[in-house]
């Protein structure tokens, strides 16, 4: 009997899965509605299996409603988790996240959104994206006065706005 010596390799799939994050303008208003995009790429060189992402909605906006292009979404607690199931090299899914302004928010607001899955990932790098947005609210004071007071009939009245 002839043993020959066999080398076996066991070749590590590897995927490649990146996050780019978006927001439909750059400044808002209280009440005003902002709605994120994510868009998950996975560029290989292998599928990426049970691909999921998590957005946690920031302080000073509220909620309002998840889609996504593949897979299923839910919110609890203010965070955002999708199950996208397997994404093949070159795939793309695109989740839509929309929430509002609340009426005590002002400032700067940084949402992050970070993808992963059980397919070990050759670039971490790529796998957070954040977003900031800023708030902006306007205080109007209006004072009027009058000049001469007191007015009488016939005579010229200026009004001063200030």
């Amino acid at each position: 009997m002839c043993i020959r010596d066999r080398t076996i390799t066991n070749a590590l799939k590897v995927a490649d899965l990146g996050v780019v994050k978006t927001a439909d303008q750059a400044t808002y208003m209280r009440g005003d509605t902002v709605t994120y995009s994510l868009v998950v790429t996975n560029y290989g060189p292998n599928t990426a299996v049970n691909s999921t992402l998590s957005d946690n909605v920031p302080v000073g906006l509220t909620f309002v409603s998840v889609n996504t292009t593949q897979g299923s979404c839910s919110q609890n607690l203010g965070t955002v988790s999708c199950n996208f199931g397997d994404i093949l090299k070159d795939g793309t899914v695109t989740v839509t996240v929309v929430a509002t302004v609340n009426s005590d928010t002002s400032g700067d607001v940084k949402n992050t959104g970070t993808v992963d899955s059980d397919t070990p990932d050759s670039d971490e790098t790529n796998n957070s994206d954040d977003e900031t947005v800023k708030v902006v609210y306007l205080t109007l004071d209006v004072t009027k006065t009058d000049s001469p007071d007191p007015v009488y009939p016939g005579q010229e009245l200026s009004l001063i706005h200030i």
